[in-house]
């Protein structure tokens, strides 16, 4: 899968839907550093900055245990996906 459709979470504003190429350097670039992944829940997977809380990134105001931007994307076997349109809805609606 060349692009992965997921959502984009800021430290502050609003949540947005995004396609990002499904590569480690534009996964890094979408967080701002080395990438840190955590399943959230069955085929949602949060992308975030590793080093986010030893650089000091703000906490995210929409999952305070995370410093900086993340990345929400689906789970394709042991490799990253796209999120269904049904999963989307969901998260946008939770972190709203």
């Amino acid at each position: 899968m060349e692009y992965i459709k997921g959502l984009l979470v800021p430290v502050r504003g609003e949540i947005r839907r995004v396609e990002v190429k499904n590569e480690l350097k534009a996964l890094q670039e979408t967080v701002g550093g080395y990438i840190q992944t955590l399943k959230l829940a069955e085929g949602v997977v949060l992308i975030c900055n590793e080093e986010g809380k030893l650089l000091k990134l703000e906490p995210n105001t929409h999952f305070y245990t995370i410093n900086g931007d993340f990345l929400l994307v689906g789970e394709n076997g042991n490799e990253f996906g796209d999120l269904t349109e049904k999963q989307m809805e969901h998260l946008e609606e939770i972190l709203a």
